[in-house]
């Protein structure tokens, strides 16, 4: 091939791409919707129906050591301790609190995720003293319209009572264990005591409870939240059967996630804040993204002041299935802050491969202090035409002059109406733009002229 032909060659795909660039047209588009108020204030809390959980049964009890690693684990029910005591946000930090049973006891694991582990407070007390005043996780159990009061600390002293009677004892063990981002607590309560017959009852109340108290004030957080400040009030007790789970029903739909809203699926995640998924088939099959973005918010602001200030946001997008309640598999290095703002994350890279035909799993969020998670959004900038466009001014112009860039057009709608202004020069001359005669109008003068 001669060298003009190649040029020639050059010439036309360098045109074909020009031609392609000159009629792309971007969109954007934004999934979610952000809190219409700041962190700190919020709309009223809607109160819903207390939760019901099937404890499965077990043949042997676990080894109570602090550790969660027998496989008796993997069968257990899993509960999120995902609100505040009060209902009014989402819980600092995750907790996932783990239930088994056999003929006599209940099973409690509890792994309480925190990334301040250093600043854990808890005291070894002697049985029966305040452990709610440390690091700690409380659990209500009631039937026959009595309930029992338990709460372990995370380094495993121990507390019961009978209501709000500490004179009760039933002789329950606990064990407890740190990680390098959380502590683990095993329990094992005799219910044959509380139902005080052979045969135990198979409905229950519960509560479960997390006191964390690392940043030096007091965070609750709920399995069933109270929606107060007072965690012993029995009527808001969630439901605890003591039975297997039912089998799913041929065709009928899937438990509904923690959340949904609009195009937005927020769910529980064993070892994280949860996960953010995001439907995406608003946009073309296979489009081409030039930008995502993802935007965060909190319940709380945060300063310097504060520990939480000092944790590092960690948000990881998954590329396989994830079920509620599961443990995430993150991979990778989480979404980076884009400036200059540095008020969002890129997580365009993401969204091109879920776009792409990559599983798209979301966006996991192992941690995030404060987390609104009823609030992320994600603002898409994509190859498209843009649908439903507002009208646009037009008669654009520009003009430099003196320093000065002045923009003038034409509204779409006159916002002035007839509008005559009369003006003279009197005994002045201008040059290059300024003037040095004084200037006399028929309307009135602008301030500071």
């Amino acid at each position: 091939m001669s060298a003009r032909w190649m040029k020639a060659g050059v010439l036309l795909a360098l045109t074909a791409v020009a031609v392609s660039w000159a009629s792309a047209e971007m969109v954007t588009m934004r999934l979610g919707q952000a809190p219409k108020a700041g962190p700190a204030a919020g709309p009223d809390v809607p109160r819903g129906q207390p939760p019901t959980a099937y404890v499965p049964r077990t043949k042997q009890g676990p080894t109570l050591d602090g550790k969660l690693d027998e496989g008796i684990w993997e069968k257990a029910a899993t509960l999120q301790l995902a609100r505040t005591l009060d209902g009014g946000a989402g819980a600092a930090q995750p907790t996932a609190v783990k239930l088994l049973r056999d003929d006599k006891m209940l099973y409690v694991g509890v792994q309480a995720f925190e990334p301040l582990m250093s600043k854990l407070q808890a005291t070894r007390r002697g049985h029966d003293g305040p452990v709610w005043d440390d690091d700690s996780i409380e659990m209500f159990l009631g039937t026959g319209g009595v309930y029992w009061h338990f709460g372990v600390n995370a380094v495993g002293s121990t507390y019961d009572g009978r209501g709000k009677d500490a004179s009760w004892n039933c002789g329950f063990q606990a064990a407890a264990g740190r990680g390098k981002s959380e502590y683990v607590l095993e329990v094992a309560i005799p219910l044959i005591q509380m139902a005080g017959r052979a045969e135990l009852p198979t409905d229950w109340i519960a509560n479960f409870n997390r006191n964390r108290r690392v940043t030096g004030s007091l965070q609750e957080a709920a399995w069933s939240p109270t929606y107060s400040g007072d965690s012993h009030l029995p009527d808001r007790f969630g439901r605890l059967l003591l039975k297997e789970p039912p089998e799913p029903e041929p065709g009928k739909a899937p438990e509904k996630p923690v959340l949904r809203k609009q195009d937005v699926e927020i769910l529980p995640a064993a070892n994280g804040a949860g996960v953010v998924r995001f439907e995406l088939s608003k946009l073309p099959g296979r489009a081409r993204v030039y930008r995502a973005d993802l935007l965060v918010f909190r319940t709380t602001q945060v300063d310097g002041r504060m520990d939480e200030a000092m944790v590092d946001i960690e948000i990881y997008p998954l590329f396989s299935a994830f079920k509620a309640g599961g443990t995430a598999r993150a991979s990778g290095k989480p979404a980076a802050v884009r400036g200059p703002w540095y008020d969002r994350f890129d997580v365009t890279e993401a969204v091109k491969k879920w776009v792409s035909g990559a599983a798209n799993g979301g966006f996991f969020f192992k941690a995030c202090p404060f987390w609104n998670a009823e609030a992320p959004c994600l603002d898409v900038w994509y190859q498209g035409r843009p649908q439903d466009v507002p009208p646009q001014v037009t008669g654009v112009e520009a003009l430099h002059h003196a320093g000065q860039t002045f923009i003038t057009w034409k509204e779409i709608a006159d916002p002035v109406g007839r509008d005559e202004v009369k003006s003279r020069c009197r005994a002045g001359t201008s040059t290059a733009g300024t003037s040095t005669g004084r200037w006399t109008t028929t309307s009135p003068r602008p301030t500071g002229s």
